[in-house]
C-alpha cells in the first residue's frame, strides 16, 4: 500500500508539474517601462502612452502598480496558473502587495485580472469579473484598444481610491469611466481551482490507508522539487516562482517591482 501511494504521488507530481515548470522557465521578461507588455502588437501608440503615463504616475506617488500584459498564448496552461506565475516573476506591486495584472492571451481568447493581496479588498473577484464582462463586447467587435483602455481605467480608479491617489489629476483617461462605480457581477457558481484540487488529492492519498502501526515518516511540511524548492500549499507559486520583495531589474534602469504576492484573487473570462 505504501509503495502504491508513493507511485501515485510521483505520477501526479510529474504529470501536473511538467507543463508548469516549462512555462515558468519560458515566461517573458517585462518590458523596459514595465506597465505595458504587448508581444502581439495589439495596442496603438495612443492607448499604450495613456496606460504608461497614468500607471507611472500612480507608481511614483504610491508605489502601487498596474500592469497590462498581452501574450500570444498560454502554452497550454490554465490562465490562472500563467497569470500568477507572471505576477510573481515580475514582482508586481509594492511591499504591501498592491499590484494588479491585466492579462490578455490573444490566441486563446482568454482574459485574466490578477490581484495582489493588498488590493483584494478594492478589487474583489466579482468586481474583476464585471470588468472582464465589460471588455468582452469590445473584443468581439475587434475594438481591442477600447476594451483594454476601459478595463484599465476601471482598475485604475479602484486602485486609486484604495491607496488615496487623486485620480482627477489624470487627464488622459476618460473621466466618466474614472468615476463609474463598477458593481459586483452576480455569481453564477464558483470556479474550479486546479491547485486546490491537486492539494486535496495529495492529502487524501497521504492520509488514507490503515491506521496504527509504525508511524510514517513526516515530509517536513512540504514536497521537494529538484531545482525548485519546496511546495507546501502556501500562498504562492510553483517551482521557480517567488513572492519576496526586490523585484525585477534589467540592470540598466527600467522596470522594478517590489511586490509579487498573489493568492489567486481576481477573475478570468474570455471573448
Amino acid at each position: 500500500m505504501k509503495r502504491l501511494r508513493a507511485l501515485v504521488i510521483t505520477i501526479l507530481l510529474l504529470f501536473s508539474l511538467q507543463g508548469l515548470v516549462f512555462a515558468a522557465q519560458s515566461l517573458p521578461d517585462p518590458s523596459y517601462e514595465g506597465y505595458v507588455y504587448d508581444e502581439v502588437g495589439l495596442l496603438d501608440t495612443s492607448t499604450k502612452n495613456k496606460i504608461i503615463a497614468s500607471a507611472k504616475e500612480l507608481d511614483r506617488a504610491t508605489k502601487a502598480q498596474i500592469v497590462v500584459a498581452i501574450v500570444k498564448g498560454l502554452q497550454g496552461l490554465p490562465i490562472e496558473d500563467y497569470s500568477q506565475e507572471l505576477f510573481q516573476k515580475w514582482k508586481i506591486g509594492n511591499r504591501q502587495d498592491q499590484g494588479v495584472l491585466l492579462l490578455i492571451a490573444f490566441d486563446d481568447h482568454k482574459i485574466r485580472i490578477e490581484t495582489g493581496y493588498g488590493l483584494e479588498g478594492a478589487l474583489p473577484d466579482m468586481v474583476c469579473k464585471r470588468i472582464i464582462n465589460e471588455m468582452a463586447p469590445y473584443f468581439q467587435d475587434q475594438d481591442y484598444n477600447g476594451g483594454i483602455l476601459k478595463a484599465y481605467t476601471y482598475i485604475f480608479s479602484k486602485v486609486s481610491d484604495e491607496v488615496g491617489f487623486d485620480k482627477s489629476s489624470i487627464q488622459n483617461l476618460d473621466q466618466e469611466d474614472l468615476n463609474t462605480e463598477v458593481e459586483e457581477e452576480e455569481s453564477s457558481g464558483s470556479s474550479v481551482n486546479f491547485r486546490i484540487i491537486f492539494i486535496l488529492v495529495i492529502l487524501i492519498i497521504l492520509f488514507s490507508g490503515p491506521r496504527g502501526g509504525r508511524r510514517r515518516r513526516s515530509f517536513g511540511g512540504g514536497f521537494f522539487f529538484p531545482g525548485g524548492g519546496w511546495f507546501s500549499g502556501g500562498s504562492g507559486g510553483w517551482p521557480g516562482g517567488g513572492s519576496s520583495g526586490g523585484g525585477w531589474s534589467s540592470g540598466g534602469g527600467g522596470w522594478s517591482g517590489g511586490g509579487g504576492s498573489s493568492g489567486g484573487g481576481g477573475a478570468s473570462g474570455g471573448w
